[in-house]
């Protein structure tokens, strides 16, 4: 990873504020509230889709291997009785949190991109995961809140240097390959508002604006835009 603008240390302060922020925002909506920047989506939806990715990044990040985990894994998976979607993914943030704390940046872990297969990979992929989701999560109650200016820059070098060297992904098998979408649904018909971004970087200056957008997971896929000010510190979709 090059030209960071953050640390271990800053991605999990990112996520000690941007995960109760998503808690907060999901909470506040009734469960079957449309999330509008993830087509298709409710927010039971997006809820699940982050208890899931947090999941399996708890277990990849973790292993101590550098070979690819079977795709199921991050599969979202229903409640057990009794327990809401939003106790789920506390449950599944604290064991992930609790996994950062003591992780060693250096210690071998898979990662998608072409970079060194280092935990460190994780902490900075789950802190951007988490902040646009908080985003999805309280656009859907219109009350979205700008990302933090720093951390919307090193949003921007991760789609620079991560995102774009990565390359296109096929989808296969129920879920889209490292992208966490979630399957088609007879109301969520191949929509992908994770992984299908374009991102914007402008600075206060309007006539610097640079423009680059990541391929879909699917050639049907519907795209939802998120955009990260480094001047203004915001996300949003068009």
């Amino acid at each position: 990873m090059s030209r960071l603008h953050g640390s271990k240390d800053f991605w999990i302060g990112a996520l000690r504020a941007e995960g109760p922020a998503f808690a907060a925002a999901v909470a506040e909506a009734p469960p079957e509230t449309p999330v509008l920047s993830c087509p298709g989506w409710t927010v039971t939806d997006l809820t699940r889709h982050l208890t899931g990715v947090y999941r399996w990044v708890r277990d990849v990040a973790g292993s101590g291997e550098q070979t690819a985990p079977p795709q199921s894994r991050s599969r979202p998976v229903e409640p057990a009785p009794g327990v809401t979607a939003v106790q789920q993914w506390q449950q599944a943030y604290d064991e992930l949190m609790a996994l950062f704390d003591t992780l060693d940046p250096e210690a071998s872990a898979w990662n998608w991109a072409p970079q060194p297969k280092k935990a460190g990979f994780w902490p900075r992929r789950m802190a951007h995961e988490t902040a646009v989701h908080r985003w999805d999560a309280q656009l859907a109650i219109a009350a979205g809140e700008p990302i933090e200016a720093k951390l919307a820059a090193d949003g921007v070098s991760e789609v620079l240097d991560t995102w774009l060297p990565a390359g296109r992904r096929i989808a296969t098998g129920p879920w889209h390959g490292w992208s966490g979408c979630p399957p088609p649904t007879p109301t969520r018909s191949g929509s992908c508002g994770c992984a299908a971004r374009g991102w914007r970087c402008s600075t206060p200056a309007p006539s610097s604006t640079t423009t680059t957008t990541t391929p879909g997971c699917t050639s049907a896929a519907r795209r939802a835009t998120c955009c990260w000010r480094s001047g203004g510190g915001s996300a949003s979709t068009p």
